[in-house]
């Protein structure tokens, strides 16, 4: 179902004509303007990800594409990458456990006005949210269990997309139980951690990004949100184990804003989860990192090979699509790293030229294709930070794979870069080409076998 523009369109842009609000003072409704009913403010000021902002009850704010999304059906490409991540990090002895935030919709719902409220069926949609966890704990992933989580009425702020202190610990101490059933909880060391509340001694105010575009767009200020109390997490007992030893984290919290500590969302999941589990986790959370940001800043800047967590927790948001091909295929190969010995099908090394640069070539009769195989590139120019690499096979089958370290997420630029080929092109791999406007410097590159069978 589209709540956003497909719904209108099918309407005939009627529902455009609709109050969106009833303004009154006793239901708290939030009077919001025209404006933010039309495509053309939200792409011209890049706000794709807050569209169609609309009024709700007892002050909510709602987002009609992500937060009243009711397909979470995982396609069949989905569960296999997560099926191959999950393997992939399971040979370099790490665990994967995923928590999966549900959408706004799922827990606000009684707070919909019409025509929302008619058409939004929370039922449907959490169904699906449950059959899309359970279908990742069918690919191995840890996953915490959500059930009940519509019950939790004050789960997320009502003016923005970042959850509550309540949502947060519900979630840590699901996530925690998942852990603790796991073979590897008894592999970290423990130590107990206590959760310290704090009043403000003056109103701290929500982040209501939601808010700031509304004034933004209509030109009205409107009240924010307060947090009755902001956190902090200590070890109970100093700062090491019990000979006062500091204590390595073994354990990494891969997250999006919802996760960084403190802010923006002041939540605290770090400390929940680090309370409810006994054991410390180090923080590699990224504001605004989306699906990808987190886990591609660890894996693809090396920090993952130094580190070797034993446990990895990915925090991720249910609004999010995870058919995120590029995504799967640059991290699953990373976790290998550079392939040696009869693993290398290919390689070979010189230098780029500005255009086009054939970096492997006569590859045809090693009939190379698939998952199974993946691009090993090392650059000894980090500054070159956006190219394509063309995929030739035989058969004139051709596949392009977009590279992009200028995304803020990616803070470090190491100069190695990965790939696996094309799922679903089933004629040989016959040539490896870069393209770079800007390019210079010396390479290697190699085509290697995947070293786990899947």
């Amino acid at each position: 179902m589209k709540y956003a523009l497909g719904f209108l369109l099918a309407l005939g842009f009627l529902v455009l004509a609709l109050p969106r609000v009833s303004a009154s003072n006793n239901d708290g409704v939030i009077p919001l303007c025209k404006a933010l009913n039309e495509e053309e403010i939200y792409e011209k000021k890049n706000k794709d990800s807050l569209k169609y902002l609309v009024a709700g009850k007892d002050g909510w704010i709602f987002r009609t594409k992500m937060d009243l999304k009711d397909d979470f059906e995982l396609s069949d490409w989905s569960k296999l990458s997560f099926f191959r991540l999950v393997k992939a990090f399971k040979y370099k002895g790490t665990d994967l456990a995923v928590i999966m935030i549900p959408t706004r919709g799922l827990v606000g719902y009684e707070s919909l006005l019409p025509p929302y409220s008619k058409e939004y069926n929370q039922e449907k949609a959490m169904a699906g949210f449950m059959k899309m966890i359970e279908d990742m704990k069918a690919s191995g992933v840890i996953m915490a269990d959500m059930k009940g989580v519509d019950q939790i009425k004050d789960f997320f702020l009502k003016r923005d997309n970042h959850w509550t202190a309540a949502g947060a610990e519900f979630s840590a101490r699901r996530m925690a139980e998942a852990i603790m059933k796991r073979p590897v909880y008894r592999q970290l060391p423990k130590q107990s951690f206590e959760v310290t509340s704090i009043k403000p001694k003056e109103d701290k105010e929500a982040n209501d990004r939601f808010l700031e575009f509304i004034e933004e767009v209509c030109g009205k200020e409107i009240r924010r949100e307060t947090l009755p109390a902001v956190y902090d997490i200590e070890p109970s007992a100093g700062r090491g184990d019990l000979m006062g030893e500091p204590i390595k984290p073994e354990a990494v919290l891969l997250g999006t804003s919802n996760s960084t500590h403190p802010d923006p969302s002041y939540a605290n999941f770090i400390g929940f989860l680090k309370k409810h589990t006994s054991i410390d986790i180090a923080n590699k959370s990224i504001a605004g990192g989306a699906f990808s940001g987190a886990i591609s800043n660890y894996l693809l800047t090396g920090r993952y090979h130094k580190e070797k967590p034993k446990l990895i927790v990915w925090e991720l948001g249910g609004h999010y699509g995870l058919d995120q091909d590029e995504t799967f295929r640059e991290i699953i190969p990373s976790l290998y790293g550079e392939c040696q010995g009869e693993n290398v099908m290919a390689e070979k090394s010189g230098t780029l030229s500005k255009g086009a640069t054939t970096l492997l070539e006569g590859l045809a009769q090693k009939e190379m294709t698939s998952y199974d195989y993946y691009l090993y590139l090392a650059l000894d120019n980090n500054t070159l930070r956006q190219f394509k690499v063309n995929y030739l096979h035989t058969q004139g089958s051709k596949d392009i794979m977009k590279f992009d370290r200028k995304r803020s997420e990616v803070q470090k630029n190491n100069g190695i870069f990965y790939s696996e080929l094309r799922y679903g092109i089933s004629n040989p791999l016959a040539k490896v080409t870069l393209e770079a406007d800007d390019a210079w410097g010396k390479y290697k590159a190699k085509i290697c076998k995947v070293p786990i069978t899947y």
